[in-house]
C-alpha cells in the first residue's frame, strides 16, 4: 500500500491519529570490536496508524542499508628455518599465512633476491602469485563448536578450509546457508529500500584440524569480536650453483606478502639458503726413498725410482662430482708399470691398505695411456680425500 497515495485520498487525518514509531535492525548490536566485512546492516523503519473510523490498522515502512567494509590488516607470515643444500639443487619452503582482517583479502607474494654471495643462476619462485584468504568476525555467542559470523562476511570459506581463532586453527567441517542473495534486487543492489527481510548469520561447524594443532573446539561467549581468518599455505623453490669461487654460496630471499584493499600493508620473512659448493685441494709430492717419505722436491740420479703421491682433498661443504685426475708423465722420466695404488687418505707407497690399480682401462677407474695416467674418481664427498701414487724412472 502506498503511503503517499493514502495521503491524496484523505484516509490518513493525522490530526486525529496518534502515531507510532518502530524501529528494527537485520542483526542485534553485539559486543563485537569489529563486524565481518560484507555483513548488510539494515535499518527498517516502520509508521503504524489507523483509518479515520479507528477500526482498520495500517503499516508503512521505509529501509535503507549499509554494507560494511574490509579493515585490511597485514596477515601473519611463518618463518621457516634456514636451509643449507648441495650447489645446483633446490630449498624449498613452506610458509603458512594466516588472515587478520575482518574480511576476504588477496595478498600478493613477491620473492626478491638482495646480497647473495658466490652463486650463480640463483631464482626464487614462489608456489602461487597470490593467494586469496576469507574471514571475519565472530558476532554471538558460539556454541562449544560452532560460531556465527555475518552472512556476506563467509565470502572465500569454504568446507575442509583452515581457519584460526585465539590463536588455534580448526578445519571448518559445514557451513550454513548465505541468505544475502534475498537483498538484491534485479539490478544488482544490495539492501534495496522495502527489504525488510534482515540477513541469517552464518553459522560455521568447525572441528580439530589433524594436520595441525588437533585441539577440538570448546568455544566460550568471551570470543565474540575475535577475527575469524583462513589459514593457507604456500611455498617458494630457491636455487642456485655455488661458484665461481670454490666453496659455499648464499642466497638470501625476502619474501613479502601484500594486502589488497586501502594503503597496503606488508609482511615480510628473510630466509637465507646457503648452497654447499665443493673446496678441492690437491698436493703434488715426491719421494727418492721408495715411497717411505714425501715432499714438495727432491733430488735422484738417472736410473733412480721416483714415487709421486697426488692428494686430493675436498674441504667444502658439499659434493664434488666428475672429479678426475689426469696426470701426464714429466719429462726425462718412464712410467713404470704396474705401480699405480690408491687410497682415501694419504699413505705410504708401501701401506698395505693401498689398493692396487691396473694400468688397463678397466672397474678400478685407472688407467695409463700413452704417457699419461688418469683416476676416474666419481664423486668425492664433502670431507673425502682421494690419493694416487705411481712410480716412474729417471731416464
Amino acid at each position: 500500500m502506498n503511503f503517499i497515495s493514502k495521503i491524496k485520498q484523505g484516509v490518513l487525518q493525522i490530526a486525529a491519529v496518534a502515531v507510532v514509531v518502530g524501529a528494527t535492525v537485520a542483526m542485534p548490536q553485539t559486543a563485537s570490536a569489529n563486524t565481518g566485512a560484507g555483513a548488510l546492516i539494515l535499518n527498517v523503519v516502520t509508521v503504524n496508524y489507523k483509518d479515520a473510523s479507528g477500526a482498520t490498522a495500517y503499516a508503512e515502512t521505509a529501509t535503507s542499508s549499509v554494507t560494511v567494509n574490509l579493515v585490511i590488516s597485514a596477515p601473519t607470515l611463518t618463518a621457516p628455518a634456514d636451509q643449507a643444500v648441495a650447489s645446483g639443487s633446490t630449498a624449498t619452503y613452506t610458509y603458512t599465512i594466516t588472515a587478520t582482517a575482518n574480511g576476504s583479502d588477496t595478498y600478493p607474494i613477491t620473492t626478491p633476491i638482495a646480497g647473495q654471495t658466490n652463486v650463480t643462476g640463483q631464482t626464487a619462485t614462489p608456489s602461487v602469485a597470490n593467494i586469496t584468504l576469507g574471514a571475519s568476525v565472530i558476532t554471538a555467542a558460539p556454541t562449544a563448536s560452532t560460531i556465527t559470523i555475518p552472512s556476506g562476511s563467509d565470502t572465500n570459506l569454504a568446507v575442509n578450509d583452515i581457519v584460526v581463532i585465539g590463536g588455534a586453527d580448526y578445519a571448518i567441517s559445514a557451513i550454513s546457508a548465505n541468505n544475502q542473495a534475498s537483498h538484491v534486487n534485479a539490478s544488482g543492489t544490495d539492501g534495496v529500500a522495502g527489504t525488510t527481510t534482515a540477513e541469517v548469520p552464518v553459522t560455521l561447524t568447525l572441528i580439530a584440524n589433524a594436520a595441525g594443532s588437533n585441539t577440538a573446539p570448546a568455544f566460550a561467549a568471551a570470543l565474540v569480536g575475535t577475527v575469524v581468518g583462513e589459514q593457507g599455505t604456500f611455498t617458494v623453490a630457491v636455487t642456485a650453483t655455488a661458484g665461481p669461487a670454490a666453496g659455499d654460496g648464499t642466497v638470501p630471499v625476502t619474501t613479502t606478502v601484500t594486502t589488497s584493499g586501502g594503503t597496503p600493508l606488508t609482511t615480510t620473512d628473510p630466509i637465507v639458503t646457503t648452497f654447499q659448493g665443493a673446496q678441492l685441494t690437491i698436493v703434488k709430492e715426491v719421494s727418492v726413498d721408495g715411497g717411505a717419505t714425501f715432499a714438495a722436491s727432491g733430488s735422484g740420479a738417472p736410473g733412480d725410482t721416483l714415487t709421486y703421491r697426488i692428494t686430493i682433498n675436498n674441504a667444502g661443504s658439499g659434493n664434488a662430482t666428475v672429479v678426475t685426475v689426469t696426470d701426464p708423465m714429466p719429462l726425462y722420466t718412464t712410467y713404470t708399470a704396474g705401480t699405480a695404488k690408491s687410497n682415501t687418505a694419504a699413505t705410504t707407497y708401501a701401506n698395505a691398505a693401498n689398493t692396487g690399480l691396473t694400468d688397463i682401462a678397466d672397474g678400478d677407474a685407472y688407467n695409463f695411456t700413452g704417457t699419461t695416467a688418469t683416476l676416474n674418481v666419481g664423486t668425492l664427498a664433502a670431507g673425502a680425500t682421494s690419493v694416487l701414487l705411481y712410480q716412474v724412472k729417471i731416464d
